[in-house]
C-alpha cells in the first residue's frame, strides 16, 4: 500500500532538489524527510535520488516516479477541492512573475484576490529566470512577449501597449530625432535613420535607466512608465513608430488537474488585468 506522506515528501525533495530546503518547506526535520524518502526507495527496491555531500538529483527511475507521483497527487487535491463551496477556496498558490511587470498594478490585483479570497496564501516569486513548474514549485506564471515552452498552456490575456519615449526633453521638440540612440527591449526593427545602440537589452527597467542616463529614445511599455513620466524623467514622443503590442499570457504547467483555488486565481487575474487594459 501506498504511504502517501513518504510520496509527499519525496515530491518536495525533488522540487527543491535539497533536503534541507525541503525539510524547511514541510516543517519538519531533516532527519524525519532523509528518514521517509530512504524509507521509499527501501519500500520500491530502487533508488529515486543521487545524493552527495553538496548535491542531490533525480535518477531515471525518480524523475518518471515524480512525474506519476504529483499527477496522482494532484487528483486527490482536485478530488478535495471540488468538495469544497466553489466560493472558498484555500491553500497556497505559487505565481512567477517578471522583473518588469508593473508592480503598483500586480499589488492592487494580488490584494483584491486576497479580499475576496481570504483562505488562499500567495507566494510571489518576481524573477526572470525561466520557470521550471515541478523543480520550482510554480502553479502559475505571467509572462510577457512568449509564454514559453510549446509543451505548457498559455491563456492570453491582454497586451501592454508600446510607446516611444525618450530621457531628454529637447526630443519632445524634434532635435537631433534621426541619429539619437534607440533602445528596443521588444526586438523589433522600427523604421527611421537611427543609429544602432552602444547597449542592447530586453529588460526594460535597465532600458529605462539607459535613457535617462544616455538622453536615447527607448519603446516600453506604457504602464511601466507612469511614474517615470509624471516625476520628469522620461518624455513621451507622439506619433512616429511604434512596435506592435507586447501580449500578456498566463501560463500554467498542465491542463489537468488544475486545483480549484488556481483555476479561481487565474480567471480573478484575467478578468483585472483584461479590464485594466494591460
Amino acid at each position: 500500500m501506498p504511504d502517501l506522506l513518504q510520496i509527499e515528501t519525496f515530491l518536495e525533495v525533488s522540487r527543491c532538489l535539497s533536503f534541507a530546503e525541503a525539510s524547511r518547506r514541510l516543517g519538519l526535520p531533516r532527519s524525519t524527510v532523509t528518514a521517509r524518502v530512504g524509507a521509499l526507495e527501501a519500500r520500491l527496491n530502487c533508488r529515486l535520488l543521487h545524493r552527495t555531500t553538496r548535491t542531490v538529483s533525480l535518477t531515471e527511475e525518480g524523475r518518471a516516479y515524480a512525474a506519476r507521483c504529483a499527477e496522482a497527487i494532484d487528483v486527490l487535491r482536485q478530488a478535495e477541492d471540488d468538495l469544497a463551496l466553489p466560493s472558498a477556496p484555500s491553500g497556497t498558490i505559487r505565481l512567477s512573475v517578471p522583473l518588469d511587470f508593473p508592480k503598483k498594478q500586480l499589488a492592487r490585483c494580488l490584494a483584491g484576490f486576497c479580499r475576496q479570497y481570504p483562505a488562499v496564501a500567495l507566494e510571489v516569486d518576481v524573477s526572470d529566470v525561466p520557470v521550471d513548474f515541478l523543480k520550482d514549485n510554480i502553479d502559475v506564471a505571467l509572462r510577457g512577449g512568449a509564454p514559453g515552452a510549446s509543451d505548457l498552456v498559455a491563456r492570453r490575456i491582454g497586451a501592454a501597449r508600446m510607446a516611444l519615449f525618450s530621457g531628454s526633453p529637447e526630443d519632445l521638440r524634434g532635435e537631433g530625432l534621426d541619429h539619437r540612440f534607440l533602445f528596443d527591449p521588444t526586438g523589433s526593427h522600427p523604421r527611421g535613420n537611427y543609429e544602432a545602440p552602444p547597449v542592447r537589452t530586453r529588460n526594460f527597467e535597465l532600458a529605462k535607466a539607459l535613457a535617462r542616463e544616455m538622453g536615447g529614445l527607448v519603446f516600453l511599455p506604457e504602464a511601466t512608465c507612469i511614474d517615470d513620466e509624471e516625476a520628469g524623467r522620461l518624455f513621451r514622443l507622439p506619433g512616429g513608430d511604434r512596435p506592435d503590442d507586447l501580449p500578456l499570457f498566463l501560463v500554467l504547467p498542465t491542463r489537468k488537474h488544475v486545483p480549484m483555488r488556481v483555476r479561481t486565481f487565474v480567471d480573478y487575474l484575467a478578468s483585472e488585468l483584461s479590464r485594466s487594459g494591460t
